[in-house]
């Protein structure tokens, strides 16, 4: 497995082998498919950390669902925005390893 991009809570993997990601953040791992990956970082994008912050409500927990919902990610305020920086991350990695094949292929 090929390590894509890590925090310091969690890191993504890519298997080749089994077409698939491997995420781990907060001590769990979810092994997800390309299209949920592309779903999580949908989910996370709708997020407007900054309403959340400024808005009047206290600052409480997230239920974010993962794999096509057979598991969840409860998540406070920081824990969302590191898990929104690994993915954005992730996607950025992906892109400039799918660049690089491209001019070197």
């Amino acid at each position: 497995m090929e390590r894509i991009y890590a925090t310091a809570n969690g890191f993504i993997e890519q298997s080749d082998k089994q077409h698939c990601y491997f995420l781990h953040f907060n001590n769990t791992s979810y092994q997800i498919a390309p299209c949920a990956l592309i779903a999580l970082k949908a989910k996370l994008h709708s997020y407007k950390l900054d309403e959340i912050l400024l808005g009047d409500e206290e600052l409480g927990l997230e239920i974010i669902p993962v794999c096509n919902r057979d598991r969840f990610l409860i998540l406070e305020f920081h824990e969302l925005i590191e898990l929104k920086e690994l993915i954005n991350g992730t996607f950025v990695m992906l892109e400039l390893n799918s660049i690089m094949a491209f001019a070197n292929g």
